[in-house]
């Protein structure tokens, strides 16, 4: 330290020297020992001790007519008023005295490097505020005359505007309020024919932005006056020179902020501004276009300001949140929330937005978002550039940004999101739009998902605690060709009320997935997204329907809502016949059961309409009439069912009337396995109280059976029959021959739908083997149709039979099966075998004639059956059965002594009639299975589930 003490002592010698060598040297050797103390802090701890001094001999020097000396000296001056350590060393009386050289300095010097050195000396200092806010007015006029420039230096101009910034950002709240007197002679040159100067004026506007803006009524004026004498005429000059577009435009969204709300009030001058932007906006070249956007945003910053509390609908709702909570179930209707609305329309008087009125602010901001929102719906629906539609999207979450909490407003919703939302997905999704896309879904998930959490929290605390909202950030990805900013939004928690914005947004992307000119690609993400955004929706619905402030008319609204939007795509893929669609909207009715609960969908309480078209256009043939028993209603057209039954019947109706050819069954059927299922319980359901709701069930049956007649694939009807038998026996054992059903509709429609079935057996594709595998798993139901008291049942049933399963002569049939077979093969109508080759069969002695073909005759475990097999071609017979169990390896059974013997006594009789020709084999009525079912020759799986499983893998 004492080594630098040593070489300060000689600076002073040298600076306070007469002599202009010794003084430039000294000025040479404070400079380097300036650098050095960065690195050594003995030497700044040095300096501070004679940093009074040396300020006294600088300031002396700064003034004098040697340019070289005063460079130096001012050079020396800017290191010691920006370092922290020697700026706390000054005095109040030094510090008073540089500011009042450098001021001077600044406005009489004739030198252009020292007015510069100068100026830079002010954007430099790191002098103390207190201390600066009482020459602030000093400094100003200093800043002021620097920014005329009067010598006409640019480099004066920017160090000026590096001035500016500093004072900026030391005294803010004193630079706001003689905005008016500065800021002009910066704005001015926004229109400068210097490219540089230019650029150098808009980077300082934009670091001193938070400071001017939002501008103050005496800076505003200002700029009218500016506007009206020069600024305007000379934009519209401007404009006309190609080459000057850009800039233009970027200057008249700097003009247009700085007028704020001011401009208002002065139509006439906004009128004239705007035609700037009018010529354009419709500007071919997408440079222009693009600056337009963004000076766009000069518009919003005027006419959109953040406000300094919640915006009073949202403080209406949390009002309309404590009336939901004193209503009970009895008196929660529509009028008692009328009552409340209008309750809530009297409080919004006294609220204030901005020191507005709540009427005057609602009719200001929407004329304001509908003047902000034309050029941008506008660029958005246009062929134009893609970098011009993302600057058009960029402004319009500026927006978003711009508007706060004031963003889930509902006039927001209807008139900023909603249109943007609905361009961008009407759009489509190829490779120029998709970021687009993407970037409107994530914006629209982030306001939908932010309800999917529990509790039941009112909406207050999600108002009055500003943290508690979540800000979403909208972020470009890779593949985009231009820029992106990240403004944060900021969403509420919604309620049912606020359903219409994404229920009309996930509809227009459903319709997305039906257009014929878009991509396979594209079709099927704008099925997935629109699905995504529903089962949002959907969760979110759930939450607020377990919220205690939920009252039933809007529970029956939102579920309205909800069904009627189910209903309209179900309809739309009738119609259109598009695959994408096809499969979205049986997802769609799958997503609806998944996600709410059934205590909502199968509640008594909530009765939905009926508006089915194709039940309306079944209406005059299926009349749901139960005649004997008149407690129980018909069930018609427009009829009021539960949720559960009015998506059952859409799905079914659905299925019934979209498939005309097997092509596209698949489609329909693509989720079928589940929705069977769920069949399956509705009909179990239904059994157990049949008599409830007969109308219902008979309606049920007659969707079923037109859904049915459309099946042609062999492993979706083998699905079906799994899954509907057992509800069948179970309908059909309730249909006793005095029960008063029986002459109703509901037997007819079960007719139908068993007929239905029964035909898709024999209509399947690839056919179905009627083999034993297959007939022990339908023998249950075959039992109970064969001899069912409803006489076209049970004829149905045997005709179905005779052209199947009575084709066949190698069946094993189950013992429960027996006597039904035995009954109708004895009164002729059930054929059991053909008859060709002439077979007489006895229990005790078996004697039979000759005949082309060799037959077997075996007694199975079960004594009262028999195995009637024909030898010859055996094997391609066993060929053309299903194979149950590929790889599956037979067992092996050893023979015992005796069977061995008879066997080869059976090889001895197969040259029957003298050895010459086929002979038939007969047995005794013992197996050789040794009480084994399953035989060497002909093995059978027992397991009925293992049955229908290898059938529907089957081709």
């Amino acid at each position: 330290m004492e080594e630098f003490s040593n070489q300060i002592e000689e600076i002073k010698t040298l600076i306070t020297s007469n002599s202009k060598s010794d003084k430039s040297f000294g000025y040479s050797t404070l400079l380097h020992l300036q650098e050095q103390s960065t690195q050594h802090p003995s030497a700044i701890e040095a300096l501070s001790k004679h940093v009074c001094h040396l300020i006294l001999s600088i300031i002396a020097d700064i003034s004098v007519e040697d340019e070289e000396i005063a460079s130096q000296a001012l050079k020396c001056l800017g290191f010691m008023i920006y370092h922290p350590s020697l700026v706390a060393a000054f005095s109040e009386d030094v510090a008073h005295l540089v500011v009042a050289s450098l001021v001077k300095l600044i406005t009489t010097t004739k030198i252009k490097a020292v007015c510069n050195l100068g100026v830079w000396c002010i954007s430099m200092q790191q002098l103390n505020e207190s201390f600066l806010a009482c020459n602030f007015h000093s400094l100003l006029r200093a800043i002021i005359h620097a920014l005329d420039n009067p010598i006409g230096s640019l480099s004066t101009t920017f160090e000026a505007m590096q001035a500016v910034i500093k004072l900026a950002a030391q005294l803010s709240d004193k630079m706001r309020d003689t905005s008016n007197i500065w800021a002009p002679v910066i704005y001015r040159r926004l229109l400068s024919s210097d490219k540089r100067e230019r650029e150098m004026t808009e980077r300082c506007l934009l670091k001193i932005k938070p400071t001017m803006l939002p501008p103050t009524l005496n800076l505003s004026k200002a700029l009218v006056v500016d506007m009206k004498t020069k600024l305007l005429s000379e934009m519209k000059e401007v404009i006309q020179d190609r080459g000057r577009k850009v800039n233009t435009i970027q200057a008249w969204g700097w003009y247009i902020r700085l007028l704020g709300s001011h401009a208002l009030k002065n139509r006439q001058l906004l009128n004239e501004m705007l035609k700037i932007p009018e010529q354009t906006f419709s500007d071919f070249d997408p440079q222009v276009q693009t600056a337009s956007q963004v000076a766009w945003e000069g518009l919003i910053d005027a006419l959109i300001h953040h406000p300094s509390e919640p915006p009073p609908e949202i403080m209406a709702l949390e009002c309309v949140a404590k009336q939901r909570s004193s209503m009970t179930l009895d008196n929660c209707n529509f009028e008692n929330m009328g009552k409340a609305l209008q309750h809530v329309a009297q409080q919004r008087s006294s609220m204030t937005l901005n020191r507005c009125n709540y009427e005057n602010m609602e009719v200001s901001l929407s004329k304001s978002l509908r003047l902000i929102m034309t050029p941008l719906v506008g660029i958005l629906s246009s062929k134009c550039d893609i970098s011009v539609r993302s600057s058009c999207l960029n402004t319009w979450c500026y927006l978003l940004h711009k508007l706060d909490l004031a963003v889930n407003c509902q006039i927001v919703l209807k008139t900023v999101i909603e249109p943007i939302l609905e361009v961008v997905f009407q759009m489509g999704t190829d490779d120029k739009n998709r970021w687009l896309w993407n970037i409107c879904l994530d914006l629209l998930d982030d306001h939908i998902l932010l309800n999917n959490r529990d509790g039941d929290n009112e909406l207050s605390q999600h108002v009055s605690c500003r943290s508690s909202t979540r800000v979403s950030s909208l972020v470009l990805n890779s593949g985009a060709q231009c820029s992106f900013k990240n403004y944060p939004i900021k969403w509420l928690p919604w309620d049912l009320s606020k359903l219409g914005l994404p229920i009309k947004v996930i509809h227009i992307l459903v319709s997305q997935g039906s257009l014929t000119h878009l991509t396979p690609e594209c079709k099927n993400l704008a099925c997935k997204s629109a699905l995504k955004a529903f089962r949002s929706v959907l969760k979110g619905i759930q939450i607020e329907f377990k919220k205690s402030s939920s009252n039933y008319g809007e529970i029956m609204l939102c579920l309205n809502t909800i069904l009627s939007l189910t209903k309209q795509v179900c309809e739309d893929a009738t119609s259109k016949q598009s695959d994408d669609l096809l499969c979205t909207s049986l997802h769609f009715v799958g997503v609806v059961r998944e996600e709410l609960e059934p205590s909502v969908l199968a509640s008594p309480l909530y009765k939905v309409v009926m508006d089915f078209k194709y039940v309306s256009e079944l209406q005059t043939i299926v009349e749901i009439e139960c005649p004997k028993v008149p407690e129980i209603s018909s069930l018609k057209y427009m009829d009021l069912v539960s949720p559960t039954v009015y998506l059952t019947i859409l799905h079914l109706c659905m299925g019934a009337r979209s498939i005309s050819d097997a092509s596209r069954m698949e489609m329909i059927l693509h989720g079928l396995e589940k929705h069977l299922r769920y069949l399956k319980l509705a009909m179990t359901s239904t059994v157990c109280d049949l008599q409830a709701d007969l109308s219902v069930t008979a309606r049920f049956f007659s969707a079923l059976a037109s859904f049915v007649c459309r099946l042609r694939l062999k492993c979706h009807i083998l699905l079906l029959v799994e899954i509907i038998s057992n509800p069948m026996i179970q309908l059909l054992s309730k249909c006793a021959p005095n029960n008063d059903m029986i002459e109703g509709s509901i037997v007819y429609q079960l007719q139908l739908l068993w007929g239905e079935i029964l035909s898709s057996m024999e209509r399947s594709q690839p056919p179905i083997i009627f083999d034993s595998s297959f007939l022990k798993v339908q023998a249950p139901v075959l039992e109970t149709t064969l001899d069912s008291p409803i006489l076209a049942i049970a004829e149905s049933t045997i005709t179905f039979w005779n052209h199947t399963y009575g084709n066949q002569v190698n069946l094993d049939y189950r013992r429960s099966l027996l006597p039904v077979l035995d009954k109708l093969s004895r009164k002729g109508k059930l054929n059991i075998y053909r008859s060709s080759p002439t077979l007489i069969v006895n229990d005790r002695s078996k004697e039979v004639m000759s005949a082309p073909l060799r037959y077997r005759v075996a007694a199975t475990q079960n004594k009262i059956s028999k195995r009637v097999e024909l030898m010859e071609d055996r094997q391609n017979d066993f060929r053309s059965t299903n194979k149950l169990v590929p790889g599956l390896k037979r067992r092996k059974f050893e023979l015992t002594e005796h069977q061995k013997e008879v066997r080869r006594a059976q090889q001895g009789r197969d040259r029957d009639c003298s050895g010459h020709g086929p002979g038939i084999r007969t047995y005794t009525s013992v197996d050789f299975s040794q009480g084994n079912e399953e035989s060497q020759e002909s093995q059978e799986l027992r397991d009925p589930e293992s049955i229908l499983e290898m059938l529907r893998k089957a081709p």
